[in-house]
């Protein structure tokens, strides 16, 4: 497939959204070159990737609690009503009383959501270009690859120790501002469970926004206790004049990346934020597959999940992480370049340190009769969808439970 540009590809896929009724002109697309062509004809590529979209759309929608009015729900809504049910903007516009290009911004925005997401989804992964790689990536992308890094790599974090921390790197800032803020400091047995960097960062940048953005004079008060089998940082702006607003999407994401969740709420000159973290232990999920976006989009399917997701593009590399920590749940692809997914399965079995760790096999190929013959506990076909990567992990833990694993 020749090199096509970002700005190219969403181009593409705005596309293929404005035609996805239309059967005929999706069959010749020339998105269905991001379908392998082993999948089948034309039509069934077609077929395939028009469901790949939908089923993508249906990932960006906002976790429960979040407000309607939020920047990834506004996107999410426009997106669908638009392109899958086929609304108008101005009726769209008129609905959510905005002006129509205020929804084509979040349309815009969703589009390259949409583009980032298919590409891990079903595109080839090209070789890499040291040149160009970091040129042609976004900021979002940018964090995206460097959190992913970290998000996979959990362990218990005193909160109390982490808000400390923020609060100190952050009071010269407050004080520059004349900001007044107020901290009850939580109880030492309070954890939570995410990377103590990434939780850094998201508790370093919550209150970093707030403050370069409030008023001078403004009140901040911080807050931490449980909730609902984890924990929650409270950390609310009373402003002078108008409230804040919702956090940016790149601190949403550094939350999102660190296992957490955000809730807003803005009321008059107030604008509330409560982080929640996970509080008890999360079972590990290693990835094993060629194509780098897998482990994204794994982790997006799992996103506030029990699973913490780390991710290898390197079969021999996978199963040596898997023999020197044992994961929980092993999701292997068997066309890994030059290895043999088959024989790393069969490696994994034979290995004392990983024989019991369940492995769930993922591919193209429709053999689940192969996979559990060579000790496979699940199977999954290309292109995974969350709902059968769900069931598979399910009847996973079902079988490890009621074997007293």
């Amino acid at each position: 497939m020749p090199t096509t540009s970002e700005s190219e590809h969403t181009t593409l896929v705005r596309d293929l959204l404005a035609h996805l009724h239309d059967y005929g002109y999706c069959q010749t697309h020339p998105l269905t070159a991001w379908v392998p062509e082993r999948s089948g004809s034309q039509i069934e590529r077609m077929r395939i990737l028009r469901q790949a979209v939908l089923e993508t759309i249906e990932t960006m929608r906002p976790r429960p609690g979040t407000s309607p009015t939020a920047s990834s729900a506004r996107s999410y809504q426009v997106l669908r009503k638009h392109y899958v049910e086929g609304h108008l903007i101005k009726e769209i516009a008129g609905e959510f009383s905005l002006s129509p290009r205020q929804l084509y911004r979040y349309l815009r925005r969703a589009e390259q959501d949409l583009t980032a997401l298919l590409r891990a989804r079903l595109a080839p992964t090209p070789p890499p270009d040291p040149a160009s790689s970091a040129r042609d990536l976004s900021r979002a992308e940018l964090l995206q690859k460097q959190t992913d890094r970290l998000s996979g790599q959990v362990r218990v974090v005193p909160l109390g120790a982490a808000i400390d921390n923020a609060l100190q790197l952050s009071s010269r800032l407050a004080k520059g501002r004349r900001m007044v803020v107020n901290y009850a400091h939580p109880t030492d047995d309070l954890v939570a469970l995410a990377n103590p960097q990434l939780l850094h960062y998201a508790l370093l940048n919550t209150l970093s926004h707030c403050i370069r953005q409030a008023t001078m004079g403004s009140k901040l008060c911080i807050g931490a206790g449980p909730a609902n089998g984890g924990v929650q940082v409270v950390v609310d702006a009373t402003t002078i004049g108008s409230a804040l607003g919702r956090l940016p999407d790149e601190v949403e994401r550094l939350v999102q990346s660190a296992g957490g969740t955000v809730r807003s709420r803005i009321t008059g000159e107030n604008s509330r934020h409560v982080l929640t973290f996970p509080a008890q232990s999360r079972r590990r999920l290693l990835v094993i597959d060629d194509n780098a976006g897998m482990g994204e989009l794994v982790r997006r399917y799992l996103t506030s999940s029990q699973y913490a997701v780390d991710a290898t593009t390197d079969g021999k590399q996978g199963l040596e992480q898997a023999v020197e920590t044992p994961p929980d749940i092993i999701l292997l692809d068997v066309l890994l370049g030059d290895e043999d997914g088959w024989q790393i399965l069969q490696q994994l079995k034979a290995r004392p340190e990983t024989e019991r760790v369940p492995v769930i096999v993922c591919s193209v190929f429709n053999d689940p009769d192969l996979a559990r013959s060579l000790g496979a506990s699940g199977y999954c076909t290309k292109p995974l969808r969350r709902p059968q990567l769900l069931s598979a992990l399910n009847g996973v833990e079902a079988e490890a439970h009621s074997s007293g694993c």
